[in-house]
């Protein structure tokens, strides 16, 4: 046997054990992300579509007014011809949200795993935790920590600079151990006359020219290892990066989110007033569109940001 074989082999079965380990938790990783993101994204489609839906139905009550006004002579046919125009141009948005909040599920299915032929749907609603981002240098740490692709490229680096060792150590002269024992006996008459023996021995060599190969082996082994240390800085440096963005961008999305729970407060507030001034006569229909636009663009940006706040934070 090769007792400098036997050692590295030993050492690399592990490294290669730990790196599969680290391989198979960065694919699990990857998808749960995935599956979070893709849910979040329906839930995130269900509720603009809600949030539309509404908007369409205003347009639809505000039509059914406001032909009972043209009736009743209070309001001009420029009005009621408005009001239809705006209730048919917001009828293939409807279809449009819906189109592609099928297509999102379809997609949730297929991450999923289930047939594309069953039907699904997803529940919950969009709630703001504030997550603490105070600690920038502790939510670094714990992303390298917990970065499986860098542990797996880590590993890997451990391989190569294995496999650097073992090349090298063809310089180095082997030697190997044996042994044998055996027991003899032969008999006419079945009284035996057995004897044993037992041989055991060392033996030495070292390689004195291969052509080059052990230096050729050693360089490109040595090119192996210098290009996946590489990767690992460019994958921590690229983690630092996208943390610090992350962060960022969790920053802002929290100093925004409370002023737009208070716009869509205002902006349902304008609506109602926009609403009554128009069925008193004392207010345009293009005022009372403004108003409703103001408010679906208000929900859906609320939406919005909540879902840019999570799907950042799971990030």
């Amino acid at each position: 046997m090769c007792i400098r074989d036997r050692f590295k082999g030993i050492g690399a079965s592990q490294i290669y054990y730990d790196l599969a380990k680290a391989d198979l938790y960065s694919t699990v990783s990857k998808t749960v992300l995935s599956v979070q993101k893709t849910f979040y994204g329906v839930l995130f489609l269900k509720e603009s579509l809600e949030i539309t839906k509404a908007s369409f139905e205003n347009l639809k009550l505000n039509l059914k007014d406001t032909k009972a006004l043209y009736n009743e002579g209070i309001v001009s046919e420029f009005d009621l011809l408005t009001v239809e125009v705006f209730v048919e141009n917001m009828r293939p948005v409807v279809l449009d949200m819906e189109n592609k909040l099928k297509t999102a599920k379809d997609g949730l299915k297929l991450v999923l795993g289930v047939d594309q032929q069953e039907e699904i749907d997803v529940t919950g609603n969009f709630t703001y935790q504030q997550y603490d981002i105070s600690n920038e240098e502790g939510l670094i740490d714990e992303a390298l920590k917990s970065n499986y692709d860098l542990r797996t490229l880590e590993l890997k680096k451990q391989v190569d600079e294995a496999f650097v060792e073992l090349d090298v150590s063809e310089y180095w002269p082997n030697i190997a151990v044996f042994g044998q024992y055996a027991y003899n006996g032969s008999s006419d008459n079945w009284k035996f006359n057995t004897y044993s023996s037992a041989t055991i021995g060392l033996s030495f060599s070292i390689n004195l020219w291969q052509g080059n190969r052990t230096s050729n082996a050693v360089q490109q082994s040595t090119i192996t290892y210098q290009q996946t240390e590489e990767q690992v800085k460019q994958l921590k440096e690229y983690t630092l990066l996208n943390v610090k963005s992350k962060i960022q961008d969790l920053k802002t999305v929290q100093s925004i989110i409370d002023v737009q729970n208070k716009n869509v407060d205002v902006a349902e507030r304008s609506y109602q007033i926009a609403k009554v001034r128009y069925k008193e006569g004392v207010g345009s229909q293009l005022e009372l569109q403004s108003a409703d636009l103001a408010l679906k663009q208000a929900r859906l940006n609320r939406i919005q940001s909540m879902y840019s706040y999570l799907t950042t934070q799971y990030e």
